[in-house]
């Protein structure tokens, strides 16, 4: 979905850059759909590494185009890190992404909702920043280590009364 997306966004005269962290399972197929896509010049696949957020502070925008999903640390970790985050609408994703003030949610496996809600954000910085911003406080204020604190404490103090 993601490397379609990315395909129309080019064919369009959008100039953007993909990169695709990770030696999982699917990369030679993530590689040969660049190459049928005639946009691997415009790809970069980096193999798995441990400064997965180095990479992350580098990134404008985050996609998880996930089928499925639970929580996904992924996302969290890149919204953190301060990235526009653009999830698709599965699992735990709407719980992260507060559609339209944390990021972009779109229908799983949609390309042309993904590509829309790209081009939302790369034709608008402000709303790229805005987006990224709200993220990295949510994730501040909602799934840091002193909110788990916070709320096992509740949780305690409420089981004490």
């Amino acid at each position: 979905t993601l490397i379609d997306a990315f395909a129309e966004l080019r064919a369009g005269g959008v100039d953007v850059q993909l990169t695709i962290v990770g030696s999982g399972p699917l990369l030679a197929s993530l590689e040969q759909r660049a190459a049928q896509r005639n946009i691997s010049a415009s790809c970069h696949f980096e193999p798995s590494t441990r400064a997965v957020a180095d990479w992350l502070r580098s990134f404008d925008i985050f996609v998880l185009p996930s089928l499925s999903e639970a929580l996904s640390n992924a996302l969290m970790e890149a919204m953190a890190c301060g990235c526009c985050a653009i999830a698709s609408r599965t699992g735990g994703n709407p719980e992260l992404i507060e559609e339209g003030i944390t990021g972009l949610l779109f229908n799983p496996s949609d390309v042309r909702d993904l590509v829309e809600k790209l081009r939302a954000v790369i034709s608008n910085p402000g709303a790229r920043r805005k987006f990224a911003e709200a993220g990295a406080r949510r994730m501040r204020e909602k799934f840091s280590i002193a909110a788990s604190v916070r709320r096992m404490e509740e949780i305690y103090d409420s089981l004490g009364r």
